[in-house]
């Protein structure tokens, strides 16, 4: 006796960052064929799901209370299929209180944690996500320091999913820039050498937001390079705006960031990414190096002019195997998924 699976895939993330959709929309289009879809998005806008790309046939729950009893309804029934949210999580007293109610349907059925990057180290978090991590069938994580810390399955992010097969090789004019506007400005050492170097490889620069946080930062520094400005519109849903982007990434040779998924989604479009970061900050170094790009980070602050400029020209050997690093990622990424569909298949087919 065989027995449909309804897969639960938790999809809250941040309703103003394009990067929170574009993996979460990944993992979604990778399980789908597995199952019927009942996806949390929370409070949601509706650009946020737009971004999501739901099928008419996928049930969207605003509600956590009511996605959590549609679950336990499924899981009684051993339907259920639970997957954990893609991306990062802040271990804290709300992620083990959310993790601790997902106990029990962990233990009624399948659950994967797929694509997930840990970042906090309390003990009490820690304990919780343990007993998950013991109940999951496979616990892949995004980034070397989660894989090594949690002794889990390493894997690209799974934004690297998404893309053209074959990003264009010419015509690329462009330098991008994009940053977070919750931390210092750029100082002018690194202002002046990103200027310098796209001066120096015959590139324009221009600026953009990729979290409409971002917009009046990015807007300010676009002024203080003397580059142009594109930006995230009121009106334009999510999306809308990732068609954007990856319209503008396809023409550029590199895109500088400290944004993972600027730098992720301008590499699925053949543009190489320059992880631009301050000292402390491990995430895209962590990131990166899970899919052979470690090279491409360097440290924006503390830094003189010389040492930028040396650290900016180590990024263009990366030209010519950005390509297969990316092809590299989404083989990997798609092997992981065939063993988790593999394996909800096997667990439909024993169901009673």
């Amino acid at each position: 006796m065989t027995v449909d699976r309804e897969l639960f895939v938790w999809c809250r993330g941040q309703d103003d960052n394009l990067g929170d959709t574009v993996l979460r929309r990944a993992l979604l289009d990778a399980v789908r064929p597995a199952g019927s879809i009942h996806v949390l998005v929370g409070e949601g806008s509706d650009s946020y799901v737009a971004g999501l790309d739901l099928r008419e046939e996928d049930r969207a729950y605003t509600s956590g209370r009511q996605w959590l009893l549609s679950l336990y309804g499924s899981a009684l029934r051993r339907r259920a299929v639970l997957f954990f949210n893609p991306g990062e999580v802040r271990l804290n007293r709300q992620s083990a209180l959310v993790h601790a109610l997902l106990l029990p349907a962990q233990l009624l059925g399948r659950s994967y944690r797929l694509g997930v990057a840990l970042v906090g180290s309390r003990r009490l978090p820690r304990a919780v996500l343990a007993a998950s991590r013991r109940l999951a069938r496979v616990n892949a994580y995004r980034d070397v320091d989660t894989s090594k810390a949690y002794r889990g399955r390493l894997v690209p992010d799974f934004a690297f999913l998404l893309g053209p097969d074959s990003p264009r090789s010419q015509d690329r004019q462009y330098m991008a820039l994009t940053f977070r506007s919750d931390r210092p400005e750029l100082d002018d050492v690194a202002a002046q050498a990103l200027t310098e170097f796209a001066r120096s490889q015959g590139l324009t620069l221009f600026v953009y937001a990729q979290v409409r946080r971002d917009r009046q930062a990015m807007k300010a520094l676009a002024d203080r390079l003397g580059a142009e400005y594109r930006d995230w519109s009121d009106d334009a849903l999510h999306d809308e705006f990732e068609k954007t982007v990856r319209s503008w990434l396809s023409t550029s040779r590199f895109v500088a960031s400290d944004r993972l998924h600027a730098l992720v989604i301008g590499a699925t479009e053949g543009a190489v990414p320059v992880g631009l970061i301050p000292r402390h900050d491990r995430k895209v170094a962590s990131h990166l190096e899970a899919v052979g790009l470690a090279a491409a980070t360097l440290r924006s602050d503390g830094r003189t002019d010389s040492e930028l400029a040396s650290g900016l020209q180590a990024a263009l050997p990366l030209e010519s195997v950005l390509a297969e690093r990316c092809r590299l990622a989404r083989a990997e990424l798609n092997v992981l998924l065939a063993d988790v569909r593999g394996d909800i298949e096997i667990g439909r087919n024993r169901a009673l």
